[in-house]
């Protein structure tokens, strides 16, 4: 169980988990997309972004890339696109 999924549990937030067997090391994301028939679009990913004393978590499209510098400015942003 990842910590998303036991954070999502601790406030009763409801979600959907499907489980799905990895044969990859890399592009977790698509591979995922691909082994539950979805479009990459509509599957996201958790990244997590050690800055300083703080954290920032990023949930984007698996068809996406994070932009470290955007991220790194991410406490005062209101707003991400991919």
């Amino acid at each position: 169980m990842t910590p998303a999924i036991r954070y999502l549990q601790m406030c009763q937030i409801p979600f959907d988990s499907h489980s799905y067997h990895c044969e990859v090391s890399e592009d977790f994301g698509r591979h995922a997309a691909d082994q539950l028939g979805l479009p990459a679009e509509v599957v996201y990913k958790t990244l997590l972004v050690h800055q300083e004393k703080q954290v920032v978590v990023a949930v984007i499209p698996v068809d996406c890339h994070l932009n470290l510098k955007e991220a790194a400015k991410a406490p005062g942003s209101r707003r991400w696109r991919c």
